[in-house]
């Protein structure tokens, strides 16, 4: 794997953002993530819709990628009515294309998962790790233990993802 640390996204990683691209035959909707992490991540940020994280080079000259996370409910269907259950939500994940099949995939959604562990046994309960996923990472995400939420419930939605495809992972409960 490329050598490198993940950390929050800042103000002053901007400049940084513009030399991020991803590739357009492992993404369906390259440009969305290129503009998100160059203008949309500090506004999520500071209005409360999501944190994003990068990976960063050794020598913090490079994005090779990041990711984003925001609070959600897996939204499941019972006779008496709908429950939602705490989760967390990679909202974006994306790879530089100069750094694909290098393990920065796999390194930010283990570090979401491991957040998610933080977050449970710290400071609030999160049972699920979801994702809208675009369908062309869909076999990623399968990789990384993930399911289609399909019949098992349902994920609240943006309306801008609605081509995206539901999926979930329940995380580990958490021994005192």
């Amino acid at each position: 794997m490329t050598e490198g640390h993940i950390e929050l996204y800042k103000p002053e990683y901007a400049g940084l953002a513009f030399g991020f691209e991803v590739n357009p035959d492992s993404c369906s909707n390259n440009t969305y993530y290129e503009l998100y992490i160059r203008f949309d991540a500090v506004t999520d940020y500071n209005g409360g819709k999501g944190t994003t994280f990068v990976f960063l080079s050794k020598d913090n000259k490079h994005i090779l990628g990041y990711i984003t996370l925001r609070a959600n409910s897996f939204i499941h269907k019972y006779e008496r009515g709908l429950e939602g259950e705490p989760s967390m939500e990679i909202l974006e994940l994306a790879v530089s294309k100069e750094y694909e099949r290098q393990g920065i995939g796999t390194a930010l959604f283990q570090f979401a998962v491991t957040l998610a562990a933080d977050v449970t046994n710290n400071y609030m309960g999160v049972r699920y790790l979801l994702v809208c996923a675009d369908p062309p990472a869909v076999g990623f995400y399968s990789k990384m233990g993930l399911s289609k939420v399909e019949e098992y419930g349902q994920i609240p939605r943006d309306g801008w993802n609605d081509n995206c495809v539901p999926m979930f992972v329940k995380l580990p409960s958490v021994q005192a």
